[in-house]
Order: C-alpha cells, then structure tokens, then sequence
C-alpha cells in the first residue's frame, strides 16, 4: 500500500518519495500563482509653443541736399547689405527698429523674431538642443532651460516600452518593474489586453488567466485539464482530489492509503482481485496465511466445514461436491 500527500495550490516543485515502514508518502511543496493589477497612468509632458512676429525694417537714404535733389529709397542688393550691416553691429539701447537681443547670438533682432521661454531668438537661432534643427513654430519641450524638439524629447527624456522599445508619450502602464504602452501590455501567449486590469506573472513576462493555466498549472492524469485548485501528487503525477480513485470502482480512497498495480491506482479490495487475493469465504482482502483449496484462496477461520462451519484444523478436509467437510460430519452424512 502506498500513502498519498495534498496539497493546495498550483505550482509544483520537486518531489521526493521517502520511506515509513512499506508505506510511501509522496510529498509536494507548491506555490500559488501570483495574480497582479495595475493602472495605465498619464504621463506631463507639456509641449510649449513659440511666438512668432514680423515687424520689418524700414530703411531709407538720407534727408536730400538743400540743392533740391529728391531723396531716393534704396533698393535690392543695396537694401540687403545695409540689413545685414545692421544685424552685425552692437545692438543700440532705444533703436526703434531693434526687438531686442537674440539669445543664441547675442546680435539685435530687426525683423522677424520668436519669442519661446522669455527670451527673444533670430528665426534661425531657435534650434534644438540637441539636433539643432531650427524648430519655428513647432511644439517643444523644455528642459532644464534648454528647448527640444518633441522627436529628441521623447528620445532623451520619456520612458521607453518594455514592448516595441518606442518613446511612451501618452498613459504609461508600470508593471513587472518596466514600463509599457497601455496597448503594448498584453497577454504573452494571446496578445490580447488583460481585463479588469488584472495579470498572471512568469519568468518576467505577463499571461492572461487562461493561458497561465494553460501553459504552467499541471494537469490531471484523470482527467487531462489543469488543475487550478488542491491537488494529490502519486505514482509520478498529478491529480484533481476527485480523479484519483480506484481505476477498477472509481471511489475515492478512504483516508491515504491506495495500492498500485501497473502504474494505476487501486483500493484495497480490487487491488487483492487483480492478484487473486480475496478470500471466497467473506471476499475481503488475505494479508496473512491463507488456505488454498477448489481453486480459490481461505483465511484460515473462514475455511470450514460445509455442515457444522467449524474451521478445518491444518486444513485437513473431506470434499464432496465441491464443498469441504470436517472427517466427522462427512462419515456421518455420507457414510455408505
């Protein structure tokens, strides 16, 4: 008879059987499964946006001479090197055409101009940190007094998916110790997104409840499902409670007691049928000394005599028709 062991969770680790006597217990440590929730949480990131303005120029010639000669407007390419002669020099305190100085440059700002972060910049001087692309008009990030272009921010300063390895921007999901585009945190196996913002863990990756079970909880060798509550580990494998039975009557066994024949387990009675070891006087189990007699196996005080049903001593009998009699009864039923 073997001795079998329950326990009532769901992930088995290593057995070991150990002998008591002609008994076996086979033991089985488990942990349950880790069930985890999480929460997709917005992330600030709060582009700025630069102030553009256009106040141009106006440069003429000088007052015409007393002579009476008409002033003249300057043109073309004279009108452009006076500009950019203007835009070279020292800026002049109270110039009317002046916004200021550039940040970048430090030259007057005569024209066009941004204004981004409290700060006036020449058009071409308003450029990423880090790329240095001018970025206009576009959106920006700020930090740490310098401006970004959202393509750097992102790829400097936000956390990155644990899944596609792309800049998180939007809700983040934290979990598992990274951090996750709320579409990218899905189901290993299924790829679906969890629902009610709950998951199962294994070796750092996520499982849907389905197919955690499916691919790590142990399966019934009754039955070939998995086993997600309490579970009897014997003869090598796992169990549902109510799958491990006698293979011959299908009841459970009383106490943790069950016999073995093949691999298959099997109670007490239908254990001594496959052997042969029943006794035909009261069809219970021989464990001790039996009588063998007629083709068929005795306890010693259920072989008796077929009219007074006392025990045959050292099994001495007299058989007539198929049943044994003591000498006494037998010469006085059958005597000629």
């Amino acid at each position: 008879p073997r001795r079998l062991c329950t326990s009532g969770s769901h992930r088995r680790s290593s057995a070991r059987p150990t002998t008591e006597g002609t008994s076996t217990c086979l033991s089985a440590t488990y942990s349950s499964p880790s069930q985890h929730h999480y929460e997709a949480a917005p992330i600030q990131h709060t582009p700025h946006v630069a102030q553009y303005s256009a106040q141009p120029t106006r440069v003429t010639s000088p007052p015409a001479s007393r002579g009476g000669a008409r002033p003249t407007t300057l043109q073309g390419r004279e009108l452009d090197n006076i500009l950019s002669d203007l835009s070279s020099a020292p800026p002049i305190r109270g110039s009317p055409g002046s916004q200021g100085s550039c940040y970048t440059c430090g030259r007057p700002v005569l024209g066009e101009s941004i204004q981004a972060m409290g700060r006036t910049f020449h058009p071409e001087h308003f450029v990423c940190h880090n790329c240095h692309d001018p970025m206009g008009t576009a959106n920006f990030h700020e930090k740490d007094g310098a401006a970004h272009c959202e393509r750097c921010y992102l790829d400097l300063f936000c956390s990155r998916c644990a899944h596609c390895d792309q800049a998180i921007a939007d809700k983040c999901v934290t979990a598992l110790g990274r951090k996750w585009h709320v579409h990218h945190f899905i189901c290993t196996t299924c790829s679906k997104p969890f629902h009610n913002g709950s998951f199962f863990e294994r070796d750092g990756r996520p499982y849907c409840e389905a197919h955690f079970h499916e691919e790590f909880t142990p399966r019934c060798a009754g039955c070939n499902q998995n086993i997600r509550g309490e579970i009897v580990n014997a003869l090598g494998a796992t169990w549902h409670p109510e799958h491990f039975s006698c293979q011959t009557c299908q009841k459970t066994f009383t106490g943790s007691t069950f016999y073995e024949i093949g691999g298959k387990p099997y109670c007490e009675t239908h254990f001594h049928t496959q052997n042969g070891n029943l006794c035909a006087g009261c069809g219970k189990a021989i464990s001790g000394k039996a009588v063998s007699a007629f083709g068929k196996k005795f306890h010693p005080e259920h072989f008796v005599c077929g009219f007074c049903m006392n025990p045959l001593p050292g099994g001495a009998f007299t058989e007539k028709d198929g049943k044994p009699y003591c000498r006494d009864c037998h010469g006085k039923l059958f005597k000629m």
